[in-house]
């Protein structure tokens, strides 16, 4: 489930037995938001100030050679601001689904924004977690994940495991459920795609069967 609290409540009332695992799109929906979102805006807004700060340095007085290097410096200043705005989605998708160039470009503005490049290594790690089978191992990385995140200084970075760290023990997904969740995927997959060949065999039927 979601960590609505309501929910949760609803569930442990009604369901005293019940495992609760918070599910993987919230939490990753909500670091992207409230973490990657807040820091890459904020770094942007710091390139288009400081854009704006160099511009207002020049004036009618200011000489050609000062003039044209204030120019590049405030160009510099767009163009990563510009970068920033365009990277919301590049900072959202796994590293491994990215194209080479978007790769390349991501990797370019991690190096000179230090915490956009921490809060992205922060989210692989995340994705990395959830990706593990052994609930012991899980519980060890969460807490290990949360620790850092407190410990790095980035405002927004702080704020979320602060508010998170309480659900810590239900992001852990024990193995046997993990296994059980997939499981149950994989046939219901499977039921959809015969569904989806018997009504295209019942439509060819009945298309063949038409005077």
């Amino acid at each position: 489930m979601d960590m609505n609290a309501s929910y949760n409540k609803l569930v442990t009332k009604h369901l005293p037995k019940a495992q609760i695992v918070y599910d993987r799109f919230h939490m990753q929906s909500q670091f992207g938001r409230d973490v990657l979102g807040v820091v890459r805006l904020d770094e942007a807004r710091r390139h288009k100030a400081k854009e704006k700060e160099i511009l207002v340095d020049i004036s009618d007085d200011t000489d050609k050679e000062t003039m044209e290097s204030l120019k590049q410096e405030a160009k510099t200043e767009k163009q990563e601001y510009s970068q920033l705005k365009k990277l919301r989605w590049s900072l959202f998708i796994n590293s491994d689904k990215l194209s080479d160039s978007k790769t390349e470009q991501l990797q370019s503005i991690q190096q000179d924004q230090h915490d956009l490049a921490v809060c992205y290594a922060m989210k692989e790690e995340m994705c990395r977690l959830y990706e593990l089978t052994d609930y012991q191992q899980a519980v060890i990385g969460w807490t290990k994940w949360f620790q850092a995140a407190k410990e790095s200084e980035i405002p927004a970075l702080v704020r979320f495991a602060v508010q998170k760290e309480k659900r810590a023990p239900r992001l852990s997904c024990p193995c046997h459920l993990l296994n059980q969740h997939r499981q149950a995927r994989r046939l219901q997959q499977q039921a959809q795609h015969l569904s989806r060949n018997e009504s295209a065999t019942d439509t060819a039927l009945m298309t063949s069967s038409s005077p």
